[in-house]
C-alpha cells in the first residue's frame, strides 16, 4: 500500500507586498526552498516498511498529480495553508482517493475539514497513526481520530528525514529537531496549548542526543520556542540539554515550531 504525504502551498507575507524589494525577500526567506516542519517525517518514521511513502511538497513547487496511484493522501497543514489544503483534498477525492487531514488547523477546525476529507486527526498524530493505518488496511477508515495532547515525550520517534534529504526541490543545509512539547501559557492567538497541551513535556536528553548524532547537517534548529522560558524546570532542562549537546560540535539555534 502507498501513503502520499502532502504539504500544501501557502502565501508568504513578503510575497504579498510587491512594494518590497525582491532581493530582501530572497535574502531573508531563501525563496522557501526549506522542508516543512517535523509532523510529516515523524509519521513517516512510524509507518511500517510494508507501506510505500511519498512526499509532495506543494509549497516548494512540486506538482500534485491527482491521478497518481495511492491508498491514502495525508495532508498536514496550518491555517495559512487551509484554502489550498481543501483544494488538494477535493482534487484527490474527485479522483477516488481517500484523504485524511491533520495538523494545527484540522485540530482546531475538524468539522470544516471533514467537508473536504474522509477523515481528520485531532491533536498529536503519533498516538493515532498506527490505528489509522490498521483501519486503512481493513477499509474501515473512521471519520475522526483523536490523538490527544498528552503523549509521553519519550515516545517521540526519530524523524524520518530521508524524505527531505532525497528531495531535489530543497536547497537547505540545516536540520530540525524537537526537544519538548506543550506550553504553559494560553496566549489568545496561539494554538499550541490546544494542540500540544498546557504543560511542557520534555524529551529525555539521551533521546535528543542520540537523534542529533544521526543528523546530516552541521547546522541544527531546535524547533521549540518554549526552550527559553524563565521557569526553573525549563531552565534546568535547557542547561542540561546544552551541556549534553556540546560535545557533538553542532551549530545550534532555536526557532518557533509551525505545525
Amino acid at each position: 500500500m502507498k501513503i502520499t504525504f502532502v504539504y500544501p502551498r501557502f502565501e508568504k507575507f513578503l510575497r504579498s507586498v510587491p512594494e518590497l524589494d525582491a532581493g530582501l525577500i530572497d535574502y531573508f526567506l531563501g525563496d522557501y526552498t526549506t522542508p516543512p516542519s517535523l509532523g510529516i517525517p515523524l509519521l513517516a518514521a512510524l509507518t511500517p516498511p510494508e507501506f510505500e511513502i511519498e512526499l509532495i511538497d506543494d509549497n516548494s513547487g512540486q506538482s500534485v498529480n491527482y491521478d497518481a496511484p495511492t491508498d491514502l493522501v495525508a495532508i498536514n497543514c496550518f491555517t495559512p495553508q487551509a484554502t489550498r489544503a481543501f483544494e488538494i483534498a477535493d482534487g484527490f477525492r474527485a479522483h477516488g482517493k481517500k484523504v485524511i487531514m491533520g495538523g494545527i488547523f484540522p485540530s482546531t477546525m475538524p468539522d470544516e475539514c471533514l467537508k473536504h476529507a474522509d477523515s481528520v486527526n485531532v491533536g498529536e498524530g503519533e498516538p493515532s497513526w498506527p490505528k489509522i493505518l490498521a483501519d486503512l488496511k481493513t477499509g474501515k477508515l473512521k471519520r475522526r481520530y483523536d490523538g490527544g495532547c498528552s503523549m509521553d515525550a519519550a515516545k517521540i520517534p526519530v524523524a524520518k528525514r530521508e524524505i527531505f534529504y532525497r528531495n531535489d526541490h530543497y536547497d537547505w543545509d540545516e536540520d530540525l529537531i524537537q526537544v519538548m512539547r506543550g506550553c504553559l501559557y494560553n496566549c489568545p492567538m496561539c494554538p499550541l496549548p490546544q494542540q500540544m497541551g498546557d504543560r511542557i513535556r520534555f524529551r529525555p536528553i539521551e533521546n535528543v542526543v542520540a537523534e542529533m548524532r544521526q543528523l546530516k547537517h552541521e547546522n541544527v534548529y531546535l524547533a521549540d520556542d518554549m526552550l527559553f522560558f524563565p521557569h526553573r524546570h525549563v531552565r534546568e532542562y535547557s542547561l542540561k540539554l546544552f551541556e549534553a549537546l556540546a560535545p557533538l560540535a553542532k551549530s545550534i539555534s532555536s526557532i518557533p515550531r509551525w505545525g
